[in-house]
């Protein structure tokens, strides 16, 4: 393993100084942290645009079944001409 210390400098003159791997494993943590949370603002996005689709389907198919159920005498007049 990779014991040798590894020091990192972050926005301040004196560094931050650990092991190897534990510096290694922190910083594929903190990508993996990093990355759900921006992953996050999708899956709500698509959530909130699923469920607006959703509401449009309903409303959609409650019309059509109001139209099925609308008698042929009582919109349309049909005349015969002969």
């Amino acid at each position: 393993m990779n014991s040798d210390p590894i020091t990192i400098h972050f926005f301040k003159e004196k560094g931050v100084t650990g092991d190897g791997y534990i510096v290694i494993v922190a910083l594929i943590m903190i990508g993996i942290v990093i990355g759900y949370i921006i992953s996050l603002k999708s899956v709500i996005s698509y959530r909130s645009e699923i469920s607006g689709l959703v509401k449009k389907n309903k409303e959609v198919s409650d019309e059509l079944d109001s139209l099925r159920n609308v008698a042929i005498g009582e919109e349309f007049n049909f005349t015969d001409k002969e």
